[in-house]
C-alpha cells in the first residue's frame, strides 16, 4: 500500500524515516509512480544504498551501466559516477528504501516532529 497521504498519480513520495542535527546519514522510503524517476543523474558525496521493497526500479549510472532490481534485492551506490533511480514499470509503483551519508539535504523544515517523518508528494 502507498505512503499514507502519498498522491498516486504523482512520479514521487517521500517519507523521512528519522532527522537529527549531526546524523550521518538519511534514511528514505521512496515510492516511485509508474513510468517515472530521476529525471537526471545525480551524484553525491557519500554512498548511498537501496533496498527494494516493492515493485521493480532500474539503476542508470552515467557510465551507461543498467541493473535491474526487483523485490528482496538491494544495491549499493558510490558517489560518483552520477546515477538515476527510474521505475521499470508503467503500470504499477515502486517502494524502496533509500540510504545515503551523509545525508543529501536538511529536511528538518519538512520534518513532523510529532509523528517522526514527513511525506512530500512531487506532482
Amino acid at each position: 500500500a502507498p505512503p499514507q497521504g502519498a498522491a498516486q498519480t504523482g512520479r514521487s513520495a517521500f517519507a523521512l524515516l528519522g532527522w537529527r542535527q549531526g546524523a550521518r546519514m538519511e534514511p528514505l522510503i521512496i515510492q516511485i509512480g509508474p513510468g517515472h524517476g530521476d529525471p537526471s543523474f545525480r551524484s553525491l558525496d557519500g554512498e548511498m544504498l537501496l533496498h527494494v521493497l516493492f515493485g521493480r526500479v532500474r539503476l542508470l549510472s552515467e557510465k551507461g551501466e543498467q541493473v535491474e532490481l526487483g523485490p528482496g534485492d538491494s544495491a549499493y551506490i558510490p558517489g560518483f559516477p552520477g546515477h538515476r533511480i527510474v521505475n521499470s514499470s508503467s503500470v504499477e509503483p515502486a517502494r524502496i528504501l533509500l540510504v545515503t551519508t551523509p545525508p543529501t539535504t536538511r529536511r528538518d523544515d519538512l520534518l513532523d516532529r510529532g509523528r517522526g517523518f514527513v511525506l512530500q508528494s512531487e506532482v
